[in-house]
């Protein structure tokens, strides 16, 4: 099976869940699954890499930083990232409810989170 892995934040950048996704990624490759990883570029990292098996792909979205993710970085991501059938899977602070300090963003993005919900081949949560 040929799978695409969708993450805005991939090691170095990132914390527990753009490894966790990597993790998930090296698995898939030991059972003999093809795996690409589209995710943001990263100073000083190719556009293009094999890392243990999983092929990286990089798309250019705003980023002030290595460290420092915004919306608007986001958005340039998802912008540049559509397209294909996708699998959705929560942690943290991406759960709508999980952290109440960011309310303020999920309640005026509950539309577009319904629909990117809605348009998901299948959804997880952790």
């Amino acid at each position: 099976m040929r799978l695409m892995f969708v993450n805005y934040e991939f090691p170095p950048v990132g914390s527990g869940a753009a490894y966790a996704l990597l993790a998930t990624a090296r698995e898939f490759v030991s059972m003999g699954h093809r795996v690409d990883f589209l995710t943001t570029a990263t100073p000083g990292k190719t556009l293009t890499e094999v890392i243990d098996g999983v092929q990286v792909h990089r798309v250019r979205a705003y980023r002030r930083g290595v460290h420092e993710a915004s919306v608007l970085g986001a958005l340039s991501f998802v912008a540049l990232a559509a397209g294909s059938p996708y699998v959705v899977s929560l942690r943290g602070s991406d759960v709508p409810g999980y952290d109440p300090a960011l309310a303020w963003l999920h309640k005026p993005m509950l539309p577009v989170t319904r629909r990117i919900w809605h348009g998901a081949y299948r959804r997880t949560r952790k």
